[in-house]
């Protein structure tokens, strides 16, 4: 099960990132260097959540799964993760050209 899990994972991350970085090369004049720019980003973004999670986590985490068991604590997780992106993903759907076109760099 774990490589099962593992494989949803990966398809997941390269259906998600994929046409992330495919946009952003097409988009932006100097596509190298938007990509760059994008995982400086998006590991500068990530470092910080991770740290917070990770500090965090520990205060409550044990309660949540003490209270809801693995099952739960793990589906309200996933949830939060829904709730967070899918908002997210459809903002920049209707914004999307109209923040290109602010953008002097945007094709």
């Amino acid at each position: 099960m774990p490589i099962v899990g593992t494989a949803i994972f990966g398809f997941g991350i390269m259906t998600t990132f994929l046409p992330i970085i495919l946009y952003i090369v097409d988009t932006f004049t100097y596509g190298a260097s938007a990509v760059a720019a994008t995982y400086a980003r998006f590991t500068e973004c990530h470092q910080v959540s991770r740290s917070l999670l990770g500090f965090a986590f520990p205060l409550f985490g044990e309660q949540m799964f003490a209270t809801l068991g693995y099952g739960g604590g793990n589906s309200l997780l996933a949830g939060l993760a829904i709730v967070i992106g899918a908002p997210f993903s459809i903002w920049i759907y209707y914004a999307g050209e109209r923040i290109r076109a602010k953008s002097p760099l945007a094709r």
